[in-house]
């Protein structure tokens, strides 16, 4: 890897800053709307535990948002069940014993990892970000102990750039770490004067800003073995000191950054969000909130007027106005005036709004089966909701199985070649490449829509066969219950290859003539001993028989009767 100072890093750094600029306003409203203890806007401001949620009165935004990456944590990769399955392009390849046996091996391998390391405390972070921010972000690194270990970054701490395929392979990033936390890292003998200065006085604790920024090494040499001329230079440095330059300069062969994004406009580096979208609603139903509240503070505590010689009126809830004597409607004390509204309409109003958010969120996706009026929906109806509600949310998931997923699985998979986990594939394997095939609940739901049909395509054939039956001959039961495991998800254990199927059909075949020609030799015999034990006296027909061949009516047969 070639030199680069520090000065060509900065100059990077406040151009990709600038680009970031104009998202960062409509970050922070979003912050505060919906998720004030997310995002990270200020560098001189970590681990602050002050109260920052005071311009949230209707929570509806909130929970919606959290709806919605729950749905995506359980529906994409839930831990509880598998959401993928390794696989080859060519399926006739796929479903050969050794290659299969090999394949679920390795998944089950890969499946442990996430579950042992921290993959699945990283990820509803990062999908709460990706649907309230439209970006999120997080890396992958090799782990001594658990092979992986993920790190989210929140919102505002990072900058990206775009490859010129559209995909992100360029990470900056700014943010704190305390000094005791940088010796440790990087050792004393790697951090500036000022560091060392404090930490041998004690103040480990003070912040100090960095920067970390991760892109492609465009100048590597070319089959070195140095850290430092892989595919992906890494670069650490104390932001305010120049002494020593850098911190760290190494490097990774594949990309260890995984930045999803939920829309992309043409070009865009960072991408729209539902929570973009729903803002205008989220701040109509705070202040609906907040002039219901001012109503009913009205109607229940009213402000007064009393008998007095003032003029000055406090028209706040439970004020009391002093009036001069002589305009006193009657006598005591009456209300200043006397509000009447509509509260009900009012609420019907912020139901309204409060519809549109969860929409907005997707909610009606995630939460449509507890929200339905069982008692008047039929099952056909609950099916094609969800295949609407799917066909929504269908490019959005593309996405993210094409920004986070796969490269998760792919980094993965590296990590564990690397730490000499992955058994030796089997010979038919070589140089062929892996394909990974998502299973998770949404991605069959989606598949579901096919299955639908299929379904539908069995059932009019079976009608159909009631007039002719020859129609049945259209379907191919062996393929079409390959497809339709493969559309449900169903592991590739499950079904036999052609091959396997070929054999256990060859068997079979050989029972059948095996009983067949028992089955005959029996009758056979039986006919046998039957016509042996037959009387050949008194008027049989057998009796006649045998005069008709006498006779030579019947020449040459007699000889095969029985005598």
């Amino acid at each position: 890897m070639a030199e680069h100072n520090r000065d060509i890093y900065q100059k990077r750094l406040a151009a990709l800053r600038q680009e970031r600029a104009s998202f960062r306003g409509h970050w922070s409203e979003i912050q505060e709307e919906l998720l004030p203890r997310r995002g990270r806007f200020l560098l001189t401001t970590p681990n602050t535990g002050e109260k920052i949620n005071g311009k949230i009165i209707d929570s509806t935004g909130t929970f919606a948002l959290r709806t919605l990456a729950a749905g995506l944590m359980s529906g994409l990769t839930s831990p509880s069940r598998p959401w993928f399955r390794l696989t080859t392009e060519d399926l006739s390849l796929r479903d050969r014993p050794g290659v299969k046996v090999w394949l679920e091996q390795v998944q089950r391998l890969m499946e442990q990892i996430f579950a042992t390391s921290n993959v699945y405390k990283a990820l509803p972070a990062l999908y709460e970000e990706l649907g309230a921010f439209g970006t999120a972000a997080m890396m992958v690194l090799g782990d001594f102990n658990d092979v992986i270990r993920v790190q989210h970054f929140p919102v505002g701490s990072y900058m990206v750039a775009n490859s010129p395929d559209g995909t992100v392979d360029t990470f900056y990033r700014e943010f704190s770490m305390t000094v005791n936390q940088i010796v440790t890292k990087f050792g004393k003998d790697n951090v500036s004067n000022g560091v060392v200065s404090m930490y041998d006085k004690g103040s480990t604790e003070k912040w100090i800003e960095l920067v970390h920024l991760i892109e492609p090494n465009d100048d590597r040499i070319e089959g070195a073995v140095n850290a430092r001329d892989k595919a992906f230079r890494s670069v650490w440095y104390e932001k305010s000191s120049k002494i020593p330059e850098f911190l760290r300069q190494s490097g990774f062969d594949d990309f260890p950054i995984m930045a999803p994004r939920w829309w992309l406009n043409g070009e865009d580096v960072y991408g729209r969000s539902p929570a973009m979208d729903a803002l205008g609603d989220v701040k109509q139903l705070q202040h609906h909130q907040k002039r219901k509240a001012q109503a009913l503070d009205k109607i229940i505590s009213p402000s007064f007027n009393v008998a007095s010689q003032s003029k000055k009126l406090n028209l706040m809830p439970a004020g009391v106005n002093a009036v001069d004597t002589a305009t006193a409607r009657g006598s005591g004390i009456w209300p200043t005036h006397e509000v009447r509204p509509e509260v009900l309409t009012i609420r019907d109003d912020i139901l309204e709004v409060q519809q549109r958010i969860k929409q907005h969120f997707h909610a009606d996706l995630f939460l449509m089966l507890s929200q339905l009026d069982r008692r008047q929906i039929t099952a056909r109806e609950v099916e094609e909701r969800h295949e609407e509600k799917l066909l929504q949310l269908g490019p959005v998931l593309e996405r993210v199985e094409d920004e986070l997923l796969d490269p998760l699985i792919d980094r993965t998979f590296n990590q564990m070649l690397l730490h000499g986990l992955v058994p030796d594939p089997p010979p038919e394997l070589e140089g062929v490449k892996l394909r990974v095939e998502y299973i998770s609940i949404l991605a069959q739901a989606q598949r579901s829509v096919g299955v639908a049909s299929m379904d539908r395509l069995v059932i009019g054939v079976g009608q159909l066969a009631g007039l002719n039956p020859e129609v049945v001959d259209k379907i191919d039961p062996d393929r079409f219950a390959d497809e339709y495991g493969d559309a449900l998800g169903t592991p590739p254990t499950v079904l036999r290859s052609d091959e396997a199927v070929a054999a256990v059909r060859e068997k079979r075949a050989q029972r059948e003539r095996a009983a067949a020609r028992l089955a005959a030799a029996q009758q056979g015999a039986d006919t046998a001993k039957t016509a042996s034990e037959t009387s050949l006296e008194g008027d049989t027909l057998l009796a006649r028989l045998r005069e008709l061949a006498a006779s030579g009516e019947l020449a040459g047969l007699a000889n095969q009767l029985p005598q």
